[in-house]
């Protein structure tokens, strides 16, 4: 019911493409305030923020570089670095993009967590609707259950089929809400984000400037 009146709310705005934020004095102040070499579009109810040049990526789950803001590499720690990169990563686009609604209001932002709260209510009554707690582990972050028979086997299926069709209900929040739109992050490239490295490092540190003026002028995620 509550994603019903979701899509039924927001249908008429995405069928209209917003080419121009020239109205929304949130998005065009940190649009004027971009790094060199950066820009901002509206396209198609989505916000893309994105970088001329191109850079290098290469997976990094082990990164030396800590905060790479205050990471001042010597000359032959670039050029080992850059050599690495050469090797192992390959040329990306850094770009974010934000998929545009309306945005929320009070009570927009009410029926998404009256919605997320049932679900979640009923969730936590999954595992005693399914007769499971007594097999239920936690190992680190992940739910796992030490089923021996079959029917237990057959229980915990149901479980999972159930919860997954739950989750799938959940309604997102927004990211950041500027003066017309809520923002909802649909796609990241080419970041600097623990998972992969980014060179060169100044395209790292302008990322970093975009999100803090993200930040800045739109305010912290936008949370019940």
């Amino acid at each position: 019911m509550y994603r019903l009146f979701f899509i039924l709310m927001f249908l008429p705005f995405l069928t209209q493409a917003q080419n121009s934020f020239a109205e929304d004095v949130l998005l065009r102040r940190i649009s004027d305030s971009l790094p060199r070499g950066w820009t901002m579009v509206i396209k198609d109810s989505e916000l893309i923020i994105s970088r001329h040049d191109s850079v290098l990526e290469r997976p990094d789950t082990m990164s030396a570089r800590g905060d790479v803001r205050n990471y001042v590499p010597s000359v032959e720690e670039e050029k080992e670095e850059l050599e690495l990169f050469k090797k192992e990563g390959h040329r990306a686009m850094s770009r974010i993009t934000y998929r545009l609604e309306p945005k929320w209001g009070p009570w927009t932002m009410m029926n998404a967590w009256r919605n997320n709260d049932s679900i979640e209510n009923i969730i936590s009554k999954l595992q005693e609707k399914y007769k499971i707690e007594g097999i239920y582990r936690r190992v680190k972050m992940n739910e796992e259950f030490s089923a021996r028979t079959d029917d237990e086997r057959e229980r915990v299926r149901q479980y999972w089929v159930e919860r997954k069709a739950l989750a799938a209900q959940f309604i997102n929040y927004p990211q950041h809400n500027s003066n017309r739109y809520s923002l909802f992050e649909k796609s990241a490239t080419g970041i600097d984000n623990g998972f992969r490295a980014i060179w060169p490092l100044e395209a790292v540190r302008e990322w970093y400037k975009v999100e803090e003026l993200m930040l800045d002028i739109l305010g912290r995620r936008v949370f019940r």
